[in-house]
C-alpha cells in the first residue's frame, strides 16, 4: 500500500491504495534495508536476538552493504499468489504459465523453497530475519579471506520449530564484457565472477548445496559459479534437536585483489559451538613454500681493549759543576 494524496478540495485523507510492480517493490525493499541498518546501528539486534548478537562479528557503526544484502535475501520467501489490478487474487503459476518459461523449469517450479527461475529468492519478509518474540536468533558476520582459504563456524540446533537460512554475499569486482555469453558458448571457461566464493553447509556431515544446486535439475549438487549471492535453506522438518550445522566459506581464485570481503547471515533456533576464525590461506601445491629453519646467529667474541704502553719520564742528567 501507499499513502493516497488528498482530494482536489484539499481535505486531509488517511486513505491508502494498492499499488504493485517493480515501481512499488523497489522503494519497499529500499525502506526495509534502511530499517535493517537502523536495527544494526542502534543496538536493536541485541534486543531482538541476544544470543545471535553476542556471537556476531560486524561493524555496528557502519555495517557493510554486503551484510545488508545478506539480511535482505536471508529473509526472503517464495511467492505463490498475488493480486491483479482489480484486487482479485491471482495464482502466480497460472499467471506465468505452468511453472516458468526458462529452461529446466520443471526442476525449479514456481514457489520452490530457496530460489526459482521466475522470481529468484522471492519477496523480503523482515520478520524472517529479526524475531520480535524471540522465536529464533540471527547471527551476522563480516570478514575477509585470502585466496584459497576458508572460514568456518559450527552451530547446534536447539529447536526444530523453525527453518534455518544461511546466506553469503560479497561485492564482486566488475567482470569483463560479454563474459557470460562466452561462457555459455563454451569459448571461455571463465564466468562473470571475478572472485569466486563458495558457501558450503553441512547438516551432521551431509553436504547441502546453495541456490539451484539444492534442486533436482541440471544444476543439482553443483557449486554456483555465476552469482555473488548464495543461500542455503533447511526446512524445520529436516532438522532434529542436537543436529550440527557447519558453515564454511571457501575462496577459489582471486584475480583482482589479494583478499575478498564478505558477509554471512545465519537465522534459526540454534547456538554457536565454535567461533569463526579467519584461517591462514592454504597455498596451492605449485606454490607450496618450503620452510627451512634459520640457524641461530653466532655471537661475536667480545673485543678486549689493547692497553696503552705506560711511558715513564726520563730523568734529567745531573749537571757537574
Amino acid at each position: 500500500t501507499s499513502i493516497k494524496a488528498s482530494g482536489s478540495a484539499g481535505l486531509a485523507s488517511c486513505a491508502t491504495t494498492a499499488k504493485s510492480g517493480t515501481s512499488m517493490a523497489t522503494p519497499a525493499v529500499a525502506g526495509t534495508a534502511a530499517l535493517i541498518r537502523q536495527i544494526l546501528t542502534e543496538g536493536h539486534h541485541e534486543t531482538f536476538s541476544s544470543v545471535g548478537y553476542a556471537a556476531s562479528s560486524y561493524s555496528t557503526s557502519a555495517p557493510s552493504g554486503a551484510l545488508l544484502k545478506a539480511l535482505l535475501i536471508g529473509s526472503t520467501v517464495p511467492l505463490a499468489y498475488g493480486y491483479n489490478s482489480a484486487g482479485a487474487g491471482v495464482t502466480l503459476s497460472d499467471f506465468y504459465g505452468a511453472s516458468s518459461a526458462v529452461a529446466d523449469s520443471t526442476a525449479y517450479a514456481l514457489g520452490t523453497t530457496g530460489v526459482d527461475f521466475t522470481q529468484g529468492f522471492g519477496h523480503v519478509r523482515l520478520s524472517n530475519i529479526f524475531s520480535l518474540d524471540g522465536t529464533f536468533d540471527t547471527f551476522c558476520y563480516e570478514d575477509s579471506l585470502a585466496e584459497y582459504s576458508t572460514w568456518d563456524i559450527t552451530f547446534t540446533i536447539s529447536s526444530a520449530d523453525t527453518d534455518v537460512a544461511i546466506t553469503l554475499v560479497w561485492n564482486d569486482p566488475p567482470g569483463s564484457t560479454y563474459c557470460g555469453y562466452y561462457y555459455e558458448q563454451g569459448t571461455s571457461t571463465d564466468t562473470c565472477l571475478v572472485h569466486d566464493l563458495d558457501l558450503k553447509v553441512y547438516n551432521d556431515g551431509t553436504r547441502l548445496y546453495s541456490n539451484f544446486g539444492a534442486g533436482d535439475g541440471d544444476y543439482s549438487g553443483q557449486e554456483d559459479v555465476y552469482n555473488n549471492v548464495e543461500k542455503t535453506s533447511i526446512a524445520s522438518s529436516d532438522l532434529t534437536v542436537g543436529d550440527t550445522i557447519t558453515v564454511t566459506v571457501e575462496t577459489n581464485g582471486l584475480s583482482y585483489a589479494d583478499s575478498q570481503k564478505f558477509a554471512v547471515v545465519v537465522a534459526g533456533k540454534l547456538f554457536t559451538v565454535s567461533p569463526a576464525p579467519v584461517l591462514a590461506p592454504t597455498p596451492t601445491p605449485s606454490s607450496m613454500p618450503v620452510f627451512v629453519p634459520k640457524p641461530a646467529p653466532t655471537p661475536s667474541p667480545t673485543s678486549q681493549p689493547t692497553p696503552l704502553p705506560s711511558f715513564q719520564p726520563t730523568p734529567k742528567p745531573t749537571s757537574v759543576p
